[in-house]
């Protein structure tokens, strides 16, 4: 991974987005995203949290059953207006139980 320190990458309690450390270079500083910025970086680490590909598959299947007709390209954007919202749902209905969800 990118600015890898060498640490340990199996904390088992993680998602595997978050498991390796690495460490900043360059100058830092401290900012708010905006809403536009938070909701790209949310749907960037639910996209690529291989922990959630069951889910995804679950909401892209349902996605599909209301429309069949719906192409990959639509189905894709679907999701990164709809993922989050309908996750979000699932977990708090109980219907997953994934503490790291």
């Amino acid at each position: 991974p990118r600015n890898d320190d060498g640490g340990d990458c199996n904390v088992s309690n993680r998602f595997s987005v978050f498991k390796c450390p690495g460490r900043a270079f360059g100058y830092s500083s401290t900012r708010a995203l905006e809403d536009r910025e938070l909701v790209a970086a949310e749907i960037y680490i639910f996209m690529n949290c291989t922990e959630l590909d069951p889910y995804i598959e679950e909401f892209d299947s349902v996605i599909l059953q209301w429309n069949p007709r719906l192409t990959d390209v639509q189905v894709e954007k679907e999701r990164d207006k709809s993922f989050s919202t309908w996750l979000r749902y699932r977990v708090e209905q109980g219907f997953i139980s994934d503490s790291r969800v």
